[in-house]
């Protein structure tokens, strides 16, 4: 789930990005908007290490994993 609203907040922001008049150029925006991702990115490896070590766990489940 945490992986869906990261992809809605990309669409959001690149959206707001090119629809801003902040920027001088699409491609401003689209690096704006790639600065920001990078501030976020780090912490997305760092779900999917500790998905990918839960997954090499003899009692794991996807169930018990993403349970809501």
């Amino acid at each position: 789930m945490e992986h869906h609203r990261r992809c809605v907040k990309d669409a959001l922001v690149l959206a707001q990005n090119l629809n801003s008049s902040n920027f001088e150029s699409i491609a401003a925006a689209i690096r704006d908007y790639e600065q920001q991702m990078f501030g976020y990115a780090g912490e997305a490896q760092e779900e999917t290490d500790r998905n990918e070590v839960a997954m090499h766990q003899p009692d794991f489940s996807f169930k018990k994993r993403f349970a809501t």
